[in-house]
């Protein structure tokens, strides 16, 4: 089974159903423990394999939530707290995103690839 989880390509219906029940599970006892990064992080891993799956989506909405909440807890000012609630909704959206392609990148550095230079400037 070990060797699935890197070649998902390779996993049975019946492997992609215990795969997913075994994330949510990890997920959700790491978002019981208010590790709303940490679920992000293992979130992203799973989306990059199955990002197609609703509830992977619903719970990094959780987790940046919490992350959120524990940001305001040590002090950072909530950078949302005007917003009305729609947009709010797409900020931690956003938010979820931008960790996602953190943790890609981190995947990408891990694996021997180099970072790309920063975009020039375009002359006018």
């Amino acid at each position: 089974m070990a060797e699935l989880l890197d070649q998902p390509a390779k996993r049975t219906p019946q492997e992609w159903k215990a795969w997913r029940k075994a994330t949510v599970e990890r997920v959700k006892q790491l978002l019981a423990s208010n590790k709303g990064v940490v679920a992000a992080r293992e979130l992203s891993r799973a989306m990059l394999q199955d990002p197609e799956f609703p509830v992977f989506q619903e719970l990094m909405q959780e987790a940046i939530s919490i992350k959120l909440k524990r940001d305001v807890k040590a002090g950072q000012p909530d950078p949302w707290a005007d917003l009305p609630k729609d947009l709010r909704a797409q900020a931690l959206q956003l938010e979820g995103f931008q960790l996602y392609v953190e943790e890609v990148e981190q995947m990408l550095n891990k694996a021997g690839f180099p970072q790309l230079p920063a975009p020039r400037p375009k002359a006018k």
